[in-house]
């Protein structure tokens, strides 16, 4: 029972995961660049792309809007319409929420609520960061870099690479990558007690990264490791499943290999000549 009462009535049959996340205008969006549709889609995006990251199953949404008194109601349905169907596509209900006007900037937040997949090898659990173990393969989804240029309220959420995952392989520890892929694995290989090393050779770089570096002056590789906001996911797969991942036809989306979780608990890059270096750790910053 969702929107119009007091409160949504939900029935779970085991363990939800829930996550929330907050867009506000000035540090996560520009109302004239983006347009109310996709400021929607976005809030509800960076919310199913942490329950991708868990492998949870989304079921339902709350909403809580903070409105500029200037916006309309017609504004607001167009706001409203962008996280519609985006929910809409991933099955997930929109249950309930709040909304509020103001004289402050628009902010929307989502609350979202995920539950467990079917699993082929009876697997229950959740992802979590800190499951990782020395010698997993580190598997990315996606490209990554040049965000800013549009990619950051476009992206599609994981989703149903996650389902597949969840489904048919078993995976140790996941993150998606929204403050940086650099940032983000660093906070996995902390959690998980390890460290990392990756190969610069094997991240793959967007078009957009090419773009922007054209403009910028740094390298791709560098708005490829630090601009943020790519909404990737970051997973790691123990060695006896990589072969298996390796092998299926069936994924949904690309997939890639860049390095493994270390022992020791330094975060290692091999250059493009192969040489080891240590990688800086930078990021988003909120």
């Amino acid at each position: 029972m969702g929107v119009g009462d007091d409160g949504a009535i939900l029935n779970p049959t085991g363990p939800l995961v829930l996550t929330t996340d907050t867009i506000a205008e000035g540090t996560h969006f520009s109302r004239p660049l983006m347009g109310l549709a996709n400021i929607g889609r976005k809030a509800m995006a960076v919310n199913l792309s942490d329950l991708a990251a868990m492998g949870a199953q989304p079921r339902a949404a709350l909403i809580t809007l903070q409105l500029p008194f200037e916006l309309t109601f017609d504004q607001v349905k167009l706001l409203f319409l962008g996280m519609k169907e985006l929910a809409s596509e991933y099955e997930v209900a929109i249950v309930g929420g709040d909304t509020n006007r103001w004289d402050g900037p628009l902010t929307v937040g989502a609350t979202l609520i995920g539950s467990h997949y079917p699993s082929d090898e009876g697997r229950t659990g959740f992802w979590s960061l800190g499951g990782g173990r020395a010698g997993d393969g580190i598997w990315v989804s996606g490209c990554f870099g040049g965000s800013i240029l549009s990619h950051h309220f476009q992206f599609q959420p994981q989703i149903h690479l996650a389902a597949h995952l969840v489904s048919h392989h078993g995976i140790t520890a996941a993150t998606d990558a929204s403050d940086s892929l650099a940032h983000d694995l660093s906070q996995l290989a902390i959690a998980s007690q390890t460290g990392f090393e990756i190969d610069s050779r094997l991240i793959p770089i967007s078009e957009d990264a090419v773009k922007q570096s054209a403009s910028t002056g740094r390298p791709a590789l560098e708005h490829a490791l630090y601009d943020g906001e790519d909404f990737q996911l970051i997973c790691c797969v123990p060695a006896g499943e990589e072969q298996k991942i390796e092998q299926d036809r069936e994924l949904p989306s690309p997939f890639t290999r860049i390095g493994r979780l270390t022992e020791t608990t330094s975060f290692t890059i091999i250059n493009g000549t192969g040489i080891r270096e240590p990688l800086i750790i930078k990021g988003f910053q909120h």
